[in-house]
C-alpha cells in the first residue's frame, strides 16, 4: 500500500462533512477548509516519530491536525494503541483510521475545548489559506511525496493557456484576463521555456510551449 491510497477515503470523509478539500498544499498532505476552520491531515502507513514531527509542524498553520494511518497497523486492544492515543492526546492531535477504502475518525478533535488546544500562528494560518485559495486545479494526490502541480506552475499554465487562445498577447492583457499579478515576471523568467518574445512586450508560445502546454491542459482537463 502507498500513502496515496489513504488520500481518497480521507478526501471523501471531509467532503461528506462539508469541507472543501485539496491535496499537497505546501507541505500538508491533505488540507480541508470549512468557513474559517482549517484542518490538516498527515498520511502515513504506520505510526512513527516522523509522522508526529510533521503533525506538530502543521499545528503552526491549521486549527486542527489529524494523522491518518491504515487501521490494521494498530490493534485497538493493544498497549501500543493505548500509548499512541495517549501521545496524541498530549499533543492535541486527532487520529483517522483507514480500512476497506473507508476513513473514520477514531480520535475526534471537535469536542476538545478550543481554549485549551494549540492554535496556529496568525501568519501561518493566513499564508496556508492563501495558498489553498490560490490553487485552482485540484489534481494533486496527498501523500505522493511530490506535488504534481505547484501554485507557481499553475499560474504559468494559466498564462500559457491565455496566450494559446490569443495566439499573441502582452503581459498587461494577460494580467487583466487572468488576474495573475506576476504575469510579467512569469513571462520574463520563462522557467519552463514555454514562451517566446516576438518583440518588446509581445509574447507567443514557443514550439516547446505549444507541445507541453497542450499535454498539460489535457491532463488537467481544461
Amino acid at each position: 500500500m502507498k500513502e496515496t491510497a489513504l488520500y481518497y477515503p480521507v478526501l471523501e470523509l471531509f467532503n461528506n462533512l462539508g469541507f472543501t478539500v485539496k491535496g499537497e498544499i505546501g507541505k500538508i498532505d491533505l488540507m480541508a477548509v470549512k468557513d474559517s476552520l482549517t484542518v490538516a491531515v498527515e498520511l502515513k502507513l504506520r505510526p512513527s516519530l516522523k509522522l508526529i514531527y510533521q503533525a506538530l509542524d502543521r499545528q503552526k498553520h491549521c486549527d486542527i491536525v489529524y494523522v491518518a494511518i491504515p487501521e490494521n497497523t494498530l490493534k485497538k486492544r493493544s498497549s501500543g494503541y493505548r500509548s499512541f492515543i495517549q501521545l496524541l492526546e498530549r499533543l492535541d492531535l486527532g487520529l483517522i483510521l483507514v480500512g476497506d477504502s473507508v476513513a473514520t475518525i477514531d480520535r475526534d478533535l471537535a469536542s476538545i475545548n478550543p481554549e485549551k488546544s494549540k492554535k496556529p500562528t496568525k501568519r501561518g494560518k493566513e499564508k496556508m489559506i492563501e495558498t489553498f485559495l490560490e490553487r485552482r486545479f485540484d489534481i494533486n494526490v496527498g501523500g505522493s511525496q511530490k506535488s504534481t502541480m505547484t501554485n507557481y506552475k499553475e499560474k504559468v499554465v494559466i498564462v500559457a493557456k491565455t496566450i494559446k487562445e490569443k495566439k499573441i498577447a502582452t503581459p498587461q492583457e494577460i494580467r487583466v484576463l487572468t488576474g495573475i499579478k506576476e504575469s510579467s515576471a512569469i513571462l520574463n523568467r520563462n522557467y519552463y521555456g514555454w514562451f517566446e518574445r516576438i518583440e518588446k512586450g509581445l509574447y507567443r508560445l514557443s514550439v516547446k510551449g505549444e507541445i507541453e502546454v497542450a499535454s498539460t491542459l489535457e491532463m488537467i482537463d481544461l
